[in-house]
């Protein structure tokens, strides 16, 4: 499977790199999604007594190579990666501390083909591996953001997350929200499904260009997606989605297995991150959880066929410098 998913990413000229497995708590602290005491393994350096920490996204990492060593390199930069993260997120819940994760960033890319090219790889993945049950949940923190600085109110924020239509409805009353943005309020956590839903969310947004301009580029989004091949049936668009919202810039994204409802995959837009790194470029990328796409991939066992057997080592050996695969089975 892994070899499988970082052939696809090779097809699109990603060049793979290898990061360590620990890294600084200092240096990642304010550039890692969703970085807390409670959801990383962190243990102290015994030379220098700084605290270390089990990798648990490989984004920064990528982004610290880039802006240290190939500043030099022509963008749009493609970088791709695998191996293992380690997140105590969900551990209660049965969920495990360790994930294998297949991945890809570009650097320098313009937003619209980077945010197409991670959902045409995502596609060519899922065909790939034969995998036929899952969802890409599209959502967009640029056009969250705009709404959250209309409507300044955090806990508004996190009720649109929960989809709480009742609170949301009092508080946009209590508040005395302009009658526009209080109509847009209680739709979006309505305003969840296939790309019809846009048409609706930009009739609720006329009041502001931005916002109108935003859900333009996600339906120019998703009409390019499926031009080039990508099935309408699988893509929704969730407006609400407000997690991440000081990490990710533009889209967001999640593959979602529809049997067992676990995450396959995520990753989106994050512009502002490397700006931290002390180099201004923009950036998107999507990674893989190996872990749980081997329980659904439908891979042709072609182990047998490829392989032959043989008694004889001698044959055996000039088999294999004809390029053939041989087992050697004793007599």
């Amino acid at each position: 499977v892994i070899g499988k998913i970082s052939e696809v990413i090779s097809l699109y000229g990603y060049s793979e790199i290898f990061l360590p497995i620990y890294e600084y708590y200092d240096l990642l602290a304010d550039v890692t999604y969703n970085f807390n005491d409670e959801n990383i393994i962190r243990f102290i350096d015994r030379y220098t007594g700084k605290s270390l920490v089990l990798r648990p996204d490989f984004t920064p990492q990528v982004c610290r190579i880039v802006a240290n060593y190939l500043t030099d390199m022509p963008l749009p930069l493609r970088l791709s990666y695998n191996g293992r993260v380690f997140r105590n997120v969900g551990v209660h819940k049965g969920v495990k501390s360790e994930k294998f994760q297949v991945g890809c960033e570009i650097f320098g890319s313009d937003e619209f083909n980077g945010d197409l090219e991670l959902l045409l790889i995502i596609r060519r993945v899922m065909d790939k591996l034969n995998i036929n049950d899952y969802k890409i949940i599209i959502g967009d923190k640029k056009y969250i953001s705009i709404v959250s600085k209309l409507i300044n109110n955090e806990k508004l924020l996190r009720l649109l997350e929960a989809k709480n239509f009742t609170e949301i409805d009092k508080i946009s009353s209590a508040i005395e929200l302009d009658e526009n943005i209080s109509n847009l309020l209680r739709f979006l956590p309505e305003a969840f499904g296939d790309i019809s839903i846009l048409d609706k969310l930009e009739k609720l947004s006329f009041f502001s260009k931005e916002l109108v301009e935003r859900v333009s580029y996600i339906r120019s989004l998703m009409q390019g997606f499926f031009e080039f091949g990508g099935d309408k049936e699988k893509v929704i668009f969730d407006a609400s989605e407000t997690r991440g919202l000081n990490y990710y810039t533009g889209i967001n994204i999640e593959i979602v297995s529809n049997r067992y409802g676990v995450s396959l995959g995520g990753g989106g837009r994050y512009d502002n991150l490397m700006s931290k790194f002390g180099y201004d470029i923009s950036a998107s990328g999507i990674a893989f959880n190996v872990d749980d796409m081997v329980m659904l991939c439908q891979l042709t066992n072609d182990l047998n066929g490829a392989i032959k057997m043989s008694k004889d080592l001698r044959e055996a050996e000039i088999l294999r410098d004809n390029g053939e695969k041989v087992f050697l089975k004793e007599k």
